[in-house]
């Protein structure tokens, strides 16, 4: 009977490590969950505070670093958020969504290189998806670079053609090259889609209005 003593503490002690894993992750599932619960309510800044108490449990889930990201985007902390988005890029390389959302932060400061980057490797990822063909030409446009922005609104617009957002940063990138034109067809379409600021660019440069 004494030489099963030793195997018994083993199995004990393996018991016990099981358990205490299935512990952590439960608590840290139940930070991340209240961190969920709070954002959709708006309560940013507790959300994040959630996620982290979920982090310092198990730093290893990019989930958590994912959502935190979001939340820091949505306070407008835009350089901690590429800091969330770039672990969960680490922890798991193929989700589309890390990119773009990163991709997302760093346009908003400006870092439209960078964003361009991130945007091309979401698109890799998952290229039926409109939006991330925009956004990528957003930020070429902020560039100057108006010719390849058209290029990637042409995209969004095969993949999506119901966005009037789409049409109306076409139309923004033609009046850039002198194609003013071409520019109130998109500027229509925009506006028969609802898009934002579609009038206000149909008055400025196009005659007459919109049609009702």
């Amino acid at each position: 009977m004494k030489k099963n003593i030793p195997m018994n503490r083993a199995i004990l002690f393996l018991s016990l490590m099981i358990l205490g894993f299935f512990l952590c992750a439960q608590t840290a599932g139940k930070h991340a969950a209240n961190g969920f619960s709070l954002a959709t309510q708006g309560k940013y800044a507790e959300a994040v505070e959630e996620y982290d108490k979920a982090i310092r449990i198990n730093r290893n889930n990019a989930r958590f670093h994912y959502y935190r990201g979001i939340c820091l985007f949505e306070l407008g902390e835009y350089g901690e958020s590429v800091q969330s988005y770039s672990y969960a890029i680490l922890i798991e390389s193929g989700n589309h969504l890390y990119y773009w959302n990163r991709g997302k932060s760093y346009a908003s400061m400006d870092f439209h290189e960078d964003a361009i980057d991130d945007f091309t490797d979401a698109i890799r990822l998952k290229d039926d998806t409109g939006e991330y063909f925009y956004y990528r030409g957003i930020s070429k446009a902020a560039l100057g670079d108006h010719v390849w922005a058209i290029e990637d609104f042409d995209k969004a617009i095969e993949r999506e053609n119901r966005v009037g957002d789409y049409y109306r940063s076409r139309g923004e990138c033609l009046v850039a090259l002198g194609k003013v034109n071409q520019a109130c067809q998109d500027f229509q379409l925009a506006a028969e889609r609802s898009a934002f600021n579609a009038n206000y660019f149909l008055k400025k440069h196009c005659q007459g209005n919109p049609k009702k």
